[in-house]
């Protein structure tokens, strides 16, 4: 599921995507997160568009959440999957020799 998809069905809440050990948000929701919590807004190219993210590590959930429920926002937390987990395991013939 993306950022677009996500916001379609949950527009009153702010998306925390988590990615390995980094928490992300995008758009109007990183706009949010970066004033409540004071992080840096990037500005990257995907598709041709820019997209505003900002991120923080998840060690500092447990200061971003309740700064965001305090000032009144909803926020749901979007675990996503390990992209290397979702493949299989490629499979290797090896030749090893000894000397």
């Amino acid at each position: 599921m993306n950022f677009r998809e996500f916001k379609e069905k949950h527009s009153d809440s702010i998306a925390l995507f988590k990615f390995g050990n980094v928490y992300e948000c995008y758009e109007s929701d990183a706009v949010v997160v970066s004033s409540v919590y004071h992080t840096e807004l990037q500005h990257i190219e995907k598709n041709g568009q820019t997209l505003t993210m900002t991120n923080f590590v998840t060690k500092a959930l447990e200061l971003v959440l309740p700064k965001l429920i305090r000032a009144g926002h909803r926020v749901c937390i979007v675990d996503m999957p390990d992209p290397a987990f979702e493949k299989p395991f490629v499979k290797r013939n090896a030749n090893l020799k000894y000397q």
